[in-house]
């Protein structure tokens, strides 16, 4: 995971992932997004984080990257403790399938490259 950035009430997870790189996967490795029970896949809105899994938003970060946006209550005054506590393990599976997914990216390109090559267009 790249980082987590918490700005008035606002959480941003955002992945070392592109949103291209999870539809690549999701196509031609989808098990890849899978480890011990927790799964990672994209979503249309903000994104969500739960115990089985997350799903990022499509919506990018400055650089291209995955986002997922919470939402923190407003009231509670140390905000990034408060994120600590309630998604902090999820966070480390995140990350660790981030890191399962990147090591199969090469693989997956030249996949994607070798399908690529079996389709002419006339």
């Amino acid at each position: 995971m790249e980082n987590v950035v918490i700005m008035g009430c606002a959480c941003v997870i955002i992945s070392s992932l592109t949103p291209e790189q999870i539809e690549r996967t999701e196509r031609l490795a989808p098990e890849a997004l899978m480890l011990d029970g927790y799964s990672i896949g994209l979503d249309d809105g903000p994104g969500a984080v739960g115990d089985d899994g997350a799903l990022f938003s499509r919506t990018k970060s400055a650089d291209g990257k995955a986002t997922i946006t919470l939402l923190v209550d407003p009231e509670i005054e140390d905000k990034a403790a408060r994120v600590q506590n309630k998604i902090g393990p999820m966070l480390l599976k995140i990350e660790a399938l981030e890191k399962q997914i990147l090591e199969q990216e090469g693989d997956l390109l030249k996949k994607e490259k070798e399908i690529q090559s079996m389709i002419n267009q006339m």
